[in-house]
């Protein structure tokens, strides 16, 4: 049903591989042919990587308002004993891997063409992997969000709320060793 799902809405892949190609040509225009032998180069290639990251975690949250949807769907067949809460988020998890990969191969070939990042010995591999698993981390963490959720708005807003707090406290700003004792706690959660 998943993947007759994906199927039927087309638009939504159509619009995430639109803004991929887009953002990906922003970010290499951005950070064109940067200087990896330089601390400005460095300082830029950390700024690619962060964003990269954000844009796809926080683009992650257009799955919540689906979910919520087809929750009823779920509740109904789950009841019924068609299958267990884990099968269908293995289930669901699997339809949307096709559509991932093309998604964040298609970003990363892009930009770091464009950026002149080295692409040999894997890099360009590793790159595509880690994009992949952002993707698919979000993914997750909003699936999960929607299922605790009944009105999408509060979802959305739960949802950047932790995406927000997993940055800040991610050490992409700030390192642990910085962080007041009594916040540290939020730096195991991510």
């Amino acid at each position: 049903r998943n993947v007759k799902n994906l199927i039927r809405t087309p638009e939504l892949f159509l619009i995430r591989f639109a803004l991929a190609v887009f953002v990906g040509l922003i970010m290499g225009s951005l950070y064109w042919d940067i200087d990896l032998n330089s601390d400005r180069g460095l300082y830029q290639l950390a700024g690619y990587v962060v964003f990269l990251e954000a844009f796809f975690i926080f683009s992650s949250i257009e799955v919540l308002p689906i979910f919520i949807k087809e929750r009823n769907i779920f509740m109904r067949e789950y009841a019924g004993g068609a299958y267990r809460v884990s099968s269908f988020v293995w289930a669901n998890m699997l339809a949307n891997i096709p559509f991932m990969i093309v998604i964040s191969t298609t970003f990363v070939c892009i930009s770091s063409s464009m950026i002149q990042l080295e692409i040999s010995n894997g890099n360009l591999v590793y790159t595509i992997v880690v994009t992949f698993f952002v993707m698919l981390g979000g993914n997750s963490i909003t699936t999960f969000i929607s299922g605790i959720v009944s009105d999408p708005l509060n979802g959305i807003s739960i949802g950047t709320s932790i995406f927000a707090l997993m940055f800040l406290f991610g050490e992409f700003f700030i390192r642990p060793a910085e962080i007041p004792v009594s916040w540290i706690w939020l730096n195991y959660l991510r």
